[in-house]
């Protein structure tokens, strides 16, 4: 019976498609936690910013709310907004990575079309049916774009990458594979 041997080219290929380390010789593209953080800190600064800074008047009357209504917010809403941030962050950084975004202005419209089609549409959709002014959904779907297309920017832009392995790196782990 003849005895067939496996070149070590022919290991590198079986290893890569079966996924066993195709990133390994590779470039990868990878979650930056830098970015992430940022991100999540963006997530939570620009509402407060565009509610307390340049709309608050507006989206009170628009709401029918005082100013004395919105004075004591229970804490568990504060929790809900962070969570609510870091999980947004978190799977927009990972789709990023499995997308290959790697440029600020593609990380920038990808983020604000999500935003646009996944938020501010359905918020409208919502407003329309409530019967409640446009005026409240520009204000509040114009700080979900701008959140979108923000934390794409950072993501899309602020990229970090697994460096691929030396040689003799690739061939150590070869030699382990087939151990």
């Amino acid at each position: 019976m003849p005895r067939y041997t496996v070149t070590p080219t022919a290991w590198t290929i079986i290893l890569y498609l079966t996924g066993a380390f195709a990133p390994a010789f590779v470039k990868t593209l990878t979650l930056n936690p830098y970015a992430i953080v940022a991100s999540i800190l963006v997530a939570q600064l620009v509402p407060i910013l565009w509610y307390d800074g340049l709309w608050f008047e507006t989206w009170l009357e628009y709401n029918d709310l005082s100013a004395r209504d919105i004075e004591v917010i229970p804490s568990h809403v504060y929790l809900i907004s962070i969570s609510s941030s870091v999980g947004t962050v978190l799977f927009v950084a990972y789709l990023f990575r499995s997308l290959g975004v790697e440029s600020v202005v593609r990380g920038g419209l990808l983020g604000a079309g999500m935003a646009f089609f996944f938020s501010f549409l359905d918020l409208w959709t919502h407003n329309n049916f409530e019967l409640r002014p446009l005026g409240i959904t520009l204000i509040d779907g114009g700080k979900d774009l701008i959140v979108g297309a923000s934390v794409g920017a950072l993501l899309g832009g602020w990229r970090t990458y697994r460096q691929p392995l030396s040689s003799d790196e690739l061939l150590e782990a070869e030699a382990t594979a087939r151990a």
